[in-house]
């Protein structure tokens, strides 16, 4: 890259990468032309995006984009209208990214430099443009300190590093039978309570890409009610993937993930308002 910007005749234009909660990727770029960078391909005909702003500064103070996403009919993510993924909710936490790519002339490999990551922490719009404010992954620095309090429950968060569970072990690829947006039946065959306080994302039908918490799950029809309802009725044969949750106790820990050496917390510390 330095040879090229030393050559004094370079191309620029912008990348940007959209990764939702179901894992399905999107690349785009304001290039007239599509883009390969590393492996990866970035199309020209896809949406316009606009309203990215360069910032640099020493520190960790959050950032934020406020992206304007200008879309057509035709233009679709997660197999749905951009429209229905905003009404749905599937753009909620979706994961952004920003390059900027630099290419002896178009047509040619560019080399690409991130300079911006972050989260979708609001989406709104219509048919037309779509807004997204996205908000850096530095924000997370913002966090109260400490995170490991005494308590009952273990500390540790399902599937994260300290608690060692593979994740992608206890994925299980299921698809709506019946229900309504509250709740619904599904193909999943595992024992009652087994994906309470655990999670969905649904890979097809209107609710492509949406996210949402189980409240409860049934062995019987392989019942899932979830904490909030779902924006559009749920299809027979929509698929999607399923985690299953944990309560944080040493009983769960043990008997369900096998994972009793890593639990961590202080179940016998007496609660705060015991007389001594």
């Amino acid at each position: 890259m330095q040879a090229l910007l030393n050559s004094g005749q370079v191309a620029r234009c912008d990348l940007y990468t959209i990764r939702l909660p179901s894992f399905a990727e999107y690349r785009y770029t304001n290039a007239d032309v599509a883009i390969s960078a590393g492996g990866r391909n970035f199309v020209h005909d896809g949406p316009e995006i606009h309203g990215a702003r360069m910032r640099q500064s020493r520190g960790l103070d959050p950032d934020e984009q406020r992206l304007t996403v200008l879309v057509k009919p035709e233009h679709t993510i997660g197999g749905v209208s951009w429209l229905t993924a905003l009404r749905s909710g599937a753009l909620d936490e979706a994961e952004v990214v920003i390059e900027k790519a630099f290419l002896a002339d178009w047509g040619a490999p560019a080399h690409a430099l991130e300079w911006f990551r972050g989260t979708v922490q609001e989406a709104s719009g219509d048919d037309l443009a779509i807004q997204l404010a996205v908000e850096s992954d530095s924000a997370r620095f913002g966090q109260m300190l400490p995170r490991e309090l005494f308590g009952p429950g273990c500390v540790r968060d399902l599937f994260d590093a300290g608690c060692g569970v593979n994740k992608a072990a206890y994925r299980v690829d299921a698809a709506v039978t019946g229900g309504n947006r509250a709740r619904i039946h599904t193909t999943l065959n595992r024992p009652a309570e087994w994906f309470s306080r655990g999670y969905l994302v649904f890979t097809s039908g209107p609710n492509s890409g949406v996210r949402r918490s189980v409240v409860r799950s049934e062995a019987v029809n392989g019942a899932l009610e979830f904490s909030m309802p779902l924006v559009f009725d749920p299809r027979p044969g929509d698929a999607f993937m399923a985690w299953p949750g944990c309560d944080k106790t040493a009983e769960t820990c043990g008997a369900k993930y096998n994972n009793r050496p890593r639990f961590k917390a202080t179940p016998y510390v007496p609660v705060p308002e015991t007389v001594l």
